[in-house]
């Protein structure tokens, strides 16, 4: 006899034994109660604890596959923080160059021009 609860189950083996004398009255078959015992499970509270750590495991290595993932991922961060950085760097020295560019290119052209006023 087997319930719809142990159809879903996984691929273990499972049975189901009704309660007491519930088999043999037909009145009663309607709303049997099960108990339901895995072959490789002694008691039902060991049972629990391995259900428990069965998922805790899948759980467990999906996060590993999932950092392992992201590690490889973000593995070149740094270094492209440091260039980023470098880059930042230099352009800030290539703006300094330029503003004293142009501002030696004032002087000069207000030199130019004082000394035209000067004449």
């Amino acid at each position: 006899m087997s319930c719809a609860r142990c159809l879903k189950l996984p691929r273990k083996r499972m049975h189901c034994f009704p309660l007491s004398s519930q088999e043999y009255e037909p009145a009663l078959t309607k709303k049997h109660l099960h108990i339901h015992i895995a072959d490789t499970k002694g008691n039902s509270l060991f049972g629990e604890v391995a259900d428990q750590r069965n998922k805790l495991l899948t759980i467990f290595s999906k996060m590993k596959t999932s950092y392992n993932k992201l590690k490889l991922e973000h593995a070149n961060c740094p270094r492209q923080i440091q260039q980023l950085r470098y880059m930042s760097q230099q352009s800030e020295r290539l703006y300094r160059q330029c503003i004293n560019l142009i501002e030696y290119d004032r002087v000069i052209t207000l030199k130019e021009q004082n000394g035209e006023l000067h004449e």
